[in-house]
């Protein structure tokens, strides 16, 4: 059992080594301009205008 959580857990630092090292990327190559709450805020509002089309796509709006 013990070994079944290490590995879950293990997995789970895996999924996210990615995601974080572009967003470090990003931040220091655009110096900071992409890592402010007004981008990310941004950021998130297309995704979920993008989310919300797909789902009306999907379900034959």
């Amino acid at each position: 059992m013990r070994s079944h959580t290490t590995n879950k857990i293990l997995v789970f630092f895996k999924a996210l080594i990615l995601p974080v090292a572009v967003y470090i990327m990003f931040t220091a190559i655009s110096g900071g301009a992409f890592g402010s709450a007004r981008g990310m805020l941004t950021i998130a509002r297309q995704s979920v205008l993008s989310a919300l089309v797909a789902w009306g796509m999907c379900m034959n709006m």
